[in-house]
């Protein structure tokens, strides 16, 4: 049939071979391993990750958002062409909506056949969303009006810092009737779409934490697989010039991986961007995609397999032939086969003693496995001294010279050439001081990092830690056989070593960040240590051109209400950017009072030692905004337990080394009086 797929790369071995492959999705519903969503109440998208790279699906399966850390944006996302707010957002999660999807798509040819959701819709050990849908054939020739017709069973999982979308189209079972009502005298058609509209962003570019409805940052999109429409290949890539980023999507077919070609661009936009950007910059979106139509399964299930990938654009493109990732590979990964240490839900049922499908379970396991998954960003800090952030070569120049010059003079001041040889150069001189953990507070929008969500998430982390460390034994429950459990055993050991590891990584982070704040700017830009665009840094990154230059606002006077309204808005946040660096000090104390064991080590011990002086320079109040909001409750909380972590952070480092202690500029009288009275202002 004229538009099936060219399978004939692939490798031959795994073609006839699909009855077995991939088959625990038809009962992974039933598994233990698997947390059941309400499908008629979906709130939110379905948010997937792991090491940092995220993607968004919606309760259709269809795919909003993916993104991967970034060390000069913070983060880089690649959209489907719908606006940055949150209402879009929110729509497209609550019913289909294939317009502005650029992932695995199913779509028929006739208007009889139609794809309806059934109850096994949930997410593969609280992280990976996995739905079952049913194929349904309309017609009056039908005995019943309807029958259905297959079954399309889709998981989405992030390995490797790629996407994965794995589908399986396997035919229903059937009684005698229904099998004799289902036969029709020519094959159903399905198609099959990859790509789709895209655009590529950063939290900068796309207006994050700012009012109202930001569009598209415009780019330069070239595709460079296939270069030509009429060619097949087994890539479909494109680059983006503003954030040197390159798209790379894949196909497989029954194990064999496809050779596909590019459909014609269209012109069905959903919205029409104003003219946002840079001059050098022309795009406002990449039409990319392909599609194959393949006939619905009479008996033998069909296996497809679709994966994207964000990589640096000067990466060398491999566009040659590439094994299908295996149903044994996935089973593993996922945590599906019973003998896996990584099978998280299987393990919160245990420790909770919680029937599966409560909600107690559901809401804490899911809230621990979106802040490892989804709301953790890896960053790796730069070689500095935490006393002074100034003299580090891998500091942009902004935020070292003196303060009568702005951030935004030299960022729209600096030239081409400029700004190229200040990319390439954090880029080789970018030094790791260790790993650490930044909490973003939302993975779609606003993409931020807010010290106080932060605190509440590693608190969450923390309390899980504390929970297993006093957790009755598995040893004990005598329920279970003694091979389950000495691998729950392992589970936990396993689970716990994860949770220290993210805590502390989010200690580098705090610590890696609080030479910035001593520097007395409100508006900082160093997304290389690990802090995004966001209330701390409201300015963007002089590495490339994400920011709206002022020349560019000047001559949009129709838009220049909206941006109007943008400035008042950033300027009503002010003041909350101006109070995360007292939660350093809330967020350092937690860890070492709860969780004293990730400051063991001398490389902590003596970062601990080399901060404290700077934290403790932080001033109490502001001048500027200390008559509007120094009698809130909120701010008054918040300073009272800043300057009461400090003291309790101090007088441990005291008690360890009285003499080192003394040699540093750090007056606790008066912290003490700063407590006294602060918790008086919180009282009243």
């Amino acid at each position: 049939m004229e538009g099936l797929p060219d399978t004939s790369c692939g490798n031959a071995d795994n073609s006839n071979n699909t009855d077995g492959e991939f088959a625990w999705l038809e009962n992974i519903d039933r598994d233990d391993c698997y947390m059941i969503l309400d499908v008629q109440r979906p709130m939110k998208t379905l948010d997937l990750g792991k090491d940092g790279t995220t993607a968004s699906v919606t309760t259709w399966h269809e795919l909003l958002q993916l993104t991967d850390p970034d060390p000069c944006c913070g983060i880089v996302f690649v959209r489907g062409d719908f606006p940055d707010n949150a209402e879009s957002v929110l729509a497209r999660a609550q019913r289909r909506n294939q317009k502005g999807a650029f992932g695995l798509d199913l779509s028929f040819t006739s208007e009889d056949l139609t794809l309806e959701l059934t109850e096994a819709q949930g997410m593969i050990n609280l992280r990976w969303p996995c739905t079952r849908f049913n194929v349904v054939r309309k017609g009056d020739d039908l005995l019943f009006g309807s029958v259905t017709a297959a079954t399309y069973t889709i998981c989405s999982f992030i390995k490797s810092n790629t996407l994965y979308q794995i589908a399986r189209i396997a035919p229903p079972p059937r009684s005698s009737s229904i099998a004799d009502s289902n036969k029709t005298s020519t094959p159903v058609v399905c198609k099959l779409t990859i790509g789709g509209t895209m655009r590529v962003g950063c939290a900068a570019s796309n207006g994050a934490g700012l009012a109202g409805n930001s569009t598209p940052v415009k780019d330069n999109y070239t595709v460079v697989r296939p270069e030509l429409t009429p060619v097949k290949g087994t890539l479909l890539a494109f680059t983006s010039e503003r954030h040197d980023k390159r798209v790379e999507l894949r196909f497989w077919h029954n194990g064999k991986q496809v050779e596909l070609q590019r459909r014609d661009a269209r012109g069905d936009r959903i919205n029409t961007p104003d003219d946002n950007g840079h001059p050098d910059y022309e795009d406002e979106i990449v039409d990319l995609a392909a599609s194959v139509e393949i006939e619905l399964p009479d008996e033998t299930p069909v296996v497809l397999i679709a994966s994207i990938s964000i990589v640096p654009s000067d990466t060398a493109i491999d566009d040659s032939s590439q094994p299908a990732i295996t149903s044994l590979q996935v089973e593993k990964f996922l945590g599906v086969t019973n003998t896996n240490v990584s099978a998280p839900y299987r393990l919160w049922t245990n420790a909770l003693d919680l029937p599966a499908e409560s909600f107690e379970l559901n809401a804490i396991g899911r809230s621990v496995e979106q802040i490892l998954g989804v709301s953790s960003v890896p960053f790796h800090g730069p070689c500095l001294d935490n006393n002074d952030p100034g003299g580090c070569s891998n500091i942009p120049m902004s935020t070292r010279d003196s303060e009568t010059r702005s951030t935004t003079t030299l960022m729209t001041g600096a030239s081409e050439s400029s700004k190229s040889d200040s990319r390439a150069g954090k880029a080789q001189g970018f030094q790791s001081t260790g790993k650490g953990i930044a909490l973003v507070q939302n993975i779609i929008t606003p993409q931020l990092v807010d010290l106080g969500s932060a605190l509440w998430q590693l608190r969450v982390l923390i309390r899980a830690i504390r929970f297993f460390d006093c957790c009755r034994p598995v040893s004990a429950d005598p329920r279970l056989p003694q091979h389950n459990t000495d691998l729950l055993t392992k589970e936990r050991e396993s689970y716990r070593g994860i949770l220290l590891s993210h805590v502390k990584g989010v200690c580098e982070w705090t610590l890696n960040i609080i030479p910035y704040f001593s520097s007395q700017r409100s508006r900082i830009v160093l997304p290389m240590a690990g802090i995004l665009p966001s209330d701390i840094t409201p300015q963007f990154s002089r590495a490339r051109n994400c920011q709206i230059g002022p020349t560019l606002i000047s001559e949009l006077p129709i838009q220049h209400g909206r941006y109007d309204r943008r400035e008042k808005d950033r300027q009503h946040r002010d003041p909350k950017a101006k109070d995360q660096k007292w939660y350093c000090s809330l967020i350092l104390w937690y860890i070492m009072r709860q969780c004293p064991s990730i400051y063991a080590s001398g490389h902590m011990r003596e970062r601990l030692w080399n901060c404290i002086e700077t934290l403790s320079s932080f001033e109490s109040y502001d001048r500027e905004r200390d008559a509007r909001y120094a009698d809130e409750p909120s701010v008054c909380f918040l300073l009272w337990y800043h300057n009461h972590s400090i003291i309790k952070l101090c007088e441990v480092l005291r008690n360890e080394d009285p003499n080192r202690f003394g040699s540093l500029a750090v007056d606790l009288y008066k912290r003490e009086k700063l407590v006294i009275g602060w918790h008086a202002r919180t009282e009243k």
